[in-house]
C-alpha cells in the first residue's frame, strides 16, 4: 500500500489492548491475518481523510530547509523526510539572502520560450532567484537522507531542498500519522471482539471516539503530522509593509 501502512504494526496494534496483566495477542482478535486487513483499513481510511495538499507533503517536500545555519567548511546536511527516492532530489544553497525570491530549477521556465528557454541563456542565473546546484555539486544517500555537498558552505549558510519519498518503501514511516492508524485497527477490532454489554466496552469507545475525531481533524486541517510540523520551509517575504523585513509562511499542507 502506498506510503506503507505509515509505518504501523501488529504490535502496536495490540499495545492498545494491553492493561495491567493482560498480553493481548493476535489470536484474541482473530489472528494476524486479521490484525492486517485492520491496520491496512485504517491506513486507508487516514490516506482518504487527509487533504491532498498535505499528502503531497509527505511525499514530494517542496523547498525543505535541511541546514538553517551552517558552519564555515560544512560540507552536510540531512534530509527531513526518509527514505528518498535517487536521482529525484533538488539542493539550493547559500547565503539567507539569496533565498528572499524563491529559489528555482534549472528546468523552470521563467522566461518562458524566450531566447530558447533557460538552457540557451549566455547568463542564466534569474535575477533575484538562486537556481539549484547541478547534478555534481553534491551527493545524496537515499536511505540515511545524507546530502554531501562538493564545495563547501560559508558560515551562517542555509540549504534547501526538494525530493521524492519513497513512500512504498518498507522503511518509510510516520510514527505520529502510525499512532492514529494503530488506534483506527483497534477500534475495528474491538469493535469485533467485544459486545458492548461488557465490561471492556469503555475502553473500546474511548478508541473509538479518539480515532473518529482523528479522522475528522485531519480533514478539516486542524491535525498536522508532528513530523511535518517540525519541518521549516522556505519562507516568502511579506511585502505588504514597505521597507519590512518580515516573512510569512508559505504552507503547503
Amino acid at each position: 500500500m502506498d506510503f506503507n501502512l505509515f509505518g504501523a504494526t501488529e504490535a502496536q496494534v495490540l499495545t492498545k489492548y494491553a492493561t495491567g496483566g493482560y498480553a493481548p495477542t493476535a489470536a484474541d482478535f482473530g489472528g494476524s491475518p486479521a490484525v492486517a486487513d485492520a491496520i491496512a483499513s485504517a491506513a486507508y481510511a487516514v490516506i482518504q481523510a487527509t487533504p491532498p495538499r498535505l499528502l503531497a507533503m509527505l511525499q514530494f517536500p517542496d523547498l525543505q530547509l535541511i541546514e538553517a545555519r551552517a558552519a564555515d567548511g560544512q560540507t552536510t546536511a540531512t534530509l527531513g523526510q526518509l527514505p528518498a527516492v535517487a536521482g529525484k532530489c533538488h539542493i539550493w544553497a547559500g547565503a539567507p539572502q539569496a533565498f528572499a525570491s524563491k529559489p528555482v530549477l534549472v528546468t523552470s521556465p521563467w522566461l518562458g520560450d524566450v531566447a530558447g528557454g533557460y538552457q540557451n541563456l549566455t547568463n542564466p542565473t534569474p535575477i533575484g532567484a538562486l537556481v539549484e546546484l547541478p547534478e555534481s555539486g553534491f551527493a545524496l544517500n537515499p536511505t540515511t537522507g545524507l546530502v554531501t555537498l562538493a564545495a563547501p558552505l560559508s558560515r551562517g549558510w542555509q540549504v534547501y531542498a526538494s525530493y521524492e519519498v519513497a513512500i512504498t518503501d518498507p522503511t518509510f514511516s510516520l510514527p505520529s500519522v502510525a499512532d492514529i492508524v494503530a488506534d483506527g485497527a483497534a477500534a475495528d477490532l474491538g469493535g469485533k471482539v467485544y459486545p458492548q454489554a461488557s465490561s471492556e466496552w469503555a475502553y473500546v469507545a474511548r478508541i473509538i471516539e479518539r480515532w473518529t475525531n482523528a479522522l475528522a481533524d485531519l480533514g478539516a486541517g486542524r491535525l498536522v503530522p508532528t513530523e511535518l510540523r517540525a519541518r521549516q520551509w522556505w519562507r516568502e517575504p511579506d511585502r505588504t509593509q514597505e521597507g519590512s523585513i518580515g516573512s510569512v509562511r508559505r504552507y503547503r499542507g
